[in-house]
């Protein structure tokens, strides 16, 4: 008597149905119908066992039919693919890093400036620098703006250590552009 049993492998991105045919015999008047289906539910067991050995190692399984190893083919292809094809996520990522990476480097062309002005006592090479840095204060300020209102609507406890660690945070900078700016007064005049 043929029998179709039916196994569900899930690889990850969606759940892929195969179904194989399986022989099993039985005597009528010597096994009862419980016993049966404790040895189908042993078959079906041991045959989806060696289904996913021969799936997972790679091997085409001779037990599925064409469609099935057609689309088992598709699905691996698709998942190899995935690996290669980092999606938004990657790109994102690629995104940022290039972006600190550049910024890195402007700050450093100003900050190289800035110590030229410092070197040769010309204020208008540190001019750039202290600009672009106040840009940054600013915008940090609205960051720490919107976190601190963000804080309190989600509750008083965590805006108000918004509130302090942030203004701590945004004290520093303040005060290492207030001294690069004191000193660039200092040689204007």
């Amino acid at each position: 008597m043929n029998k179709r049993q039916g196994t569900s492998l899930n690889f990850g991105i969606k759940k892929f149905r195969t179904e194989g045919v399986c022989d099993s015999t039985t005597s009528g008047a010597s096994t009862s119908s419980s016993q049966s289906d404790v040895q189908d539910k042993q078959e079906e067991h041991t045959s989806t066992q060696k289904k996913r050995s021969e799936v997972t190692h790679g091997v085409q399984c001779e037990r599925l039919s064409r469609d099935e190893q057609h689309q088992l083919h598709l699905l691996l292809l698709h998942n190899a693919q995935c690996h290669h094809n980092p999606g938004v996520a990657g790109v994102a990522l690629k995104a940022i890093i290039i972006g600190l990476i550049l910024s890195l480097f402007g700050e450093a062309l100003l900050l190289g400036s800035f110590l030229y002005g410092i070197h040769t006592k010309r204020p208008s090479l540190m001019l750039p620098f202290l600009i672009i840095n106040f840009i940054g204060i600013v915008l940090l300020f609205i960051l720490f703006l919107a976190s601190t209102f963000i804080g309190f609507l989600n509750a008083a406890e965590s805006g108000l250590i918004v509130l302090v660690v942030g203004g701590l945070i945004f004290a520093i900078p303040c005060y290492i552009w207030n001294f690069f700016y004191s000193y660039y007064l200092e040689l204007e005049s």
